[in-house]
């Protein structure tokens, strides 16, 4: 009498888990987007690649994940310095940035701006690049 008891007891409290389904997990949801330099500074009087940084844009999820791939049709900007200037997704220095800082010697660093349109919605993303 005991075992069936056991059994009932045990199969009774199974019986929600099986009534709750597992569900499914919803997909993530896209914030923005995420622009990665392939180095944050550039070496004006090197030669390329060393004076140039490319930069790569990805899709921002509100997971904390970056799509695998890149975004590809971004439109490229920058804030028009004249040591900068941007062809495509590649920013040459072709001059050391001004100082903003004489005292520690701080370069002027440079936004770039990516804008993409993802799902029918336009993302824009800035990031800064210093030219020695």
């Amino acid at each position: 009498m005991l075992r069936q008891e056991l059994l009932f007891l045990i199969v009774g409290m199974s019986l929600p888990l099986v009534e709750c389904g597992g569900g499914s997990i919803p997909s993530p949801t896209v914030t923005g987007i995420f622009i990665k330099p392939s180095d944050p500074t550039a070496y004006s009087q090197a030669a390329p690649p060393q004076n140039q940084v490319s930069f790569s844009a990805y899709i921002d999820y509100n997971d904390g994940t970056l799509s695998p791939n890149r975004i590809s049709n971004l439109k490229w900007t920058y804030d028009f310095a004249a040591w900068i200037p941007l062809t495509g997704n590649v920013a040459t220095c072709t001059q050391p940035a001004p100082l903003s800082d004489p005292i520690f010697q701080a370069p002027v660093p440079s936004e770039i701006t990516a804008t993409a349109l993802v799902s029918g919605k336009s993302y824009t993303q800035t990031t800064l690049l210093t030219c020695y």
